[in-house]
């Protein structure tokens, strides 16, 4: 059984007006990896894992999937210009030429690290299977920066645009104002 269905599940199965016991052999189904919204899944985790990899490879375990949570946050808010409520849209979105998350790059090839691979892929998959939640005031991240890669107009903008709610690893996460 599962130990918990994130949110983003739970009100697109609200929408479709599914509940209760329906609800629980669809999400049985879905997070089983076979099927995850007609296929979805497969190419969902590798956006994410991809992702992770670029953006939070060698940060502690938590740090890693505060950055996957703000991505699913990014997803559910199914905003245009975050990229639509797919997790490729998100991960690769490119607006006037600049990509929202500037190490993520659709031409990757094979990871040089098969071992943070491996381990962006397992909490990717924790995250789209809602096994693991956002904790405490990551629920509401949206965006993320690291100031040791960001340029001081990035962070002066950040800063006087959105309000931080908190930090994790080498990133500042923070949401709308």
């Amino acid at each position: 059984m599962l130990h918990t269905t994130h949110r983003f599940i739970k009100r697109r199965f609200a929408k479709l007006g599914i509940e209760g016991g329906v609800m629980a052999i669809c999400a049985l189904i879905l997070f089983s990896g076979v099927v995850y919204k007609y296929g979805e899944y497969s190419q969902s985790l590798q956006c994410l894992t991809h992702l992770l990899y670029v953006e939070a490879r060698g940060m502690d375990e938590q740090a890693q999937y505060d950055v996957a949570h703000s991505v699913m946050n990014r997803v559910e808010a199914n905003r245009p210009y975050f990229g639509g409520n797919t997790v490729c849209g998100v991960v690769y979105y490119v607006q006037d030429g600049v990509r929202q998350y500037s190490g993520v790059s659709r031409n990757f090839g094979m990871p040089e690290d098969m071992e943070s691979w491996k381990r962006s892929m397992a909490i990717a998959s924790d995250v789209l299977t809602g096994r693991v939640e956002p904790v405490g005031a990551m629920r509401d991240a949206l965006y993320y920066l690291n100031p040791k890669y960001s340029s001081s107009r990035s962070i002066v903008w950040f800063r006087a645009n959105l309000r931080e709610v908190g930090s994790s690893g080498a990133h500042i996460f923070y949401t709308d104002r």
